[in-house]
């Protein structure tokens, strides 16, 4: 990624350190995204089998998954199952976070920014010489046939010097 310590530094490395400063910075920000929404899924998929079942019926851990499910955390404060069974009770007719699954697309997605390594051509430096690349060769595509020549004979010169 970075040429030679003992090398001087060029401008090519102070985009490329720009770039992955962002990269990681978004890679961060996604891992974080993917946590919860997997955490959030887990709970739904673990309290919907209890939501049927009659309260009575339902055991301290019970309550607490279904507390997790809605809150997203248990709260600390709650000893007894008649204090969970309260809170739950409170809770289970609000309206909790939507569920948003983590797709296959996220996944996806997730992975190929995790392994995505930043060359010249990501940074804006890069994407620059690119846009004067198509404007250049959009350029001779509008000029008449005496100026691409005088262009081909510049282009077979450097062909020769190198």
């Amino acid at each position: 990624m970075f040429s030679d310590p003992r090398a001087h530094l060029t401008s090519s490395d102070f985009f490329i350190a720009d770039a992955i400063g962002n990269l990681e910075r978004e890679q961060k920000a996604m891992a974080t995204e993917r946590k919860a929404r997997l955490k959030q899924q887990q709970q739904y998929e673990a309290a919907l089998p209890l939501l049927s079942k009659p309260e009575h019926t339902l055991l301290s851990k019970d309550l607490d998954i279904l507390l997790r499910y809605k809150l997203g955390e248990l709260p600390g404060n709650l000893r007894t199952k008649n204090e969970i069974l309260q809170r739950w009770q409170m809770e289970k007719e609000k309206p909790g976070s939507p569920l948003k699954p983590w797709t296959d697309e996220d996944e996806e997605k997730y992975l190929s920014l995790a392994a995505k390594e930043i060359t010249l051509q990501d940074t804006a430096l890069g994407r620059q010489n690119e846009a004067l690349r198509q404007h250049a060769i959009s350029s001779i595509a509008s000029m008449s046939e005496k100026e691409r020549r005088a262009i081909r004979k510049v282009l077979d010169d450097l062909d020769t010097q190198l």
